[in-house]
């Protein structure tokens, strides 16, 4: 296992089953280190299952704070697929394609 999939796998679970410091300390430690790959996006995924408004408000916070473009991209993308998913029960090869072009576009 990557280290990136190792640090992914610990987020997920203490996003998952963490109690509100656990999850805010996870949060402030992604802040000063280098973003791993999926991290945004699981963040993402967790905001929109949390009911806790804290917890919403901290990670709206982070996604606020954020400065790398390659981050934003893959908040966007991350939304463009979860908004995808709602929409269509399957993807089919057109509607993929279409979708990593937005992307490309809006990572320029």
């Amino acid at each position: 296992m990557l280290k990136s999939e190792k640090k992914l796998a610990e987020l997920n679970k203490i996003l998952t089953n963490g109690k509100y410091n656990e999850i805010n300390d996870s949060i402030s430690i992604l802040r000063s280190e280098e973003p791993f790959a999926g991290a945004v996006s699981l963040l993402a995924d967790f905001y929109d299952k949390t009911k806790d408004e804290g917890l919403k408000l901290l990670v709206s916070e982070f996604f606020n704070d954020m400065k790398e473009r390659s981050c934003r991209a893959e908040v966007i993308e991350s939304e463009i697929i979860t908004r995808l998913k709602d929409e269509i029960d399957t993807f089919d090869t057109v509607k993929q394609q279409l979708a990593r072009e937005l992307i490309a576009i809006l990572r320029e």
